[in-house]
């Protein structure tokens, strides 16, 4: 009676064992799945990050010329202003000297 009770005791720590071993198996696996996501999505962070600081770039570069586009739209605005004032001030004086010639 005490042998048969040790073996069944016996049978039913090797199943403990046996489940427990097949447990630690599916968390290795787990595991190394787990580190193999890590490294995909560590790739795709660096592959990211790449994008945005070429992108940083593209907007920088963009940025730039439009500043260049806006200053000298200005500096056009204000050449047209001085040529519209000269052409103001020609045909205020065509006007003078031609109102002198009609009363002289």
């Amino acid at each position: 009676m005490l042998i048969t009770s040790l073996k069944r005791e016996i049978k039913d720590k090797e199943q403990i064992c046996q489940k427990s071993q097949t447990q630690i198996d599916s968390l290795q696996t787990q595991i190394q799945s787990l580190n193999e996501t890590i490294q995909l999505l560590k790739h795709d962070k660096d592959k990211l990050e790449k994008k945005v600081e070429t992108t940083k770039d593209e907007i920088g570069k963009g940025n730039q010329i439009i500043q260049k586009l806006q200053s000298k739209g200005q500096e056009l605005h204000s050449k047209y202003k001085e040529k519209s004032d000269k052409v103001k001030e020609l045909e205020r004086q065509l006007s003078e000297k031609s109102t002198k010639i009609e009363e002289s």
